[in-house]
């Protein structure tokens, strides 16, 4: 057991440099991590895209572009997220907000499942809309990802 096991905020969901939120390695005897961890990427994907267009007023139009796409791949993330937690348990809370306080969410009701299926559509329109068609650099989105994805979400 290290110090970061079950630790959000220590990288409890990595094992071995790998995202591995099941600490059972997949046998699903803690899923209740992988929707807590779920959760907490869908937190850091908040805070990028609600940081970063914070810096879209005073940015250069180069700049802007740049911007757009990192929120692209970031919504991309999100959309991706949310959709394994449909996939996993149907009706799930949709934060679309940066938390700073566990009062925001304390009492927050599960969203029915068309409509986050619709906020995910969005975020994979988004994203298709400003990534580029092919990235420049591996392991970046780019527009055909966001394609897929959009596909796939069609056929749930």
């Amino acid at each position: 057991m290290s110090t970061s096991d079950g630790n959000i905020t220590r990288g409890g969901a990595y094992r071995l440099g790998r995202y591995f939120p099941d600490p059972i390695w997949g046998y699903g005897g803690s899923f209740d991590n992988y929707y807590k961890f779920s959760f907490g990427g869908i937190h850091r994907v908040n805070y990028v895209i609600g940081n970063v267009e914070k810096m879209l007023p005073n940015a250069s139009e180069e700049s802007k572009k740049n911007l757009e796409s990192i929120i692209g791949e970031a919504r991309l993330l999100r959309g991706m997220i949310y959709f394994r937690l449909i996939c996993l348990w149907g009706d799930v809370p949709y934060i679309d907000w940066i938390v700073t306080d566990n009062s925001e969410v304390a009492s927050i009701k599960r969203t029915p499942i068309a409509e986050i299926k619709n906020h995910i559509m969005d975020d994979f329109t988004y994203a298709y809309n400003t990534l580029p068609d092919k990235s420049d650099q591996i392991g970046r989105s780019s527009k055909p990802a966001a394609q897929a994805f959009r596909g796939k979400l069609q056929f749930f």
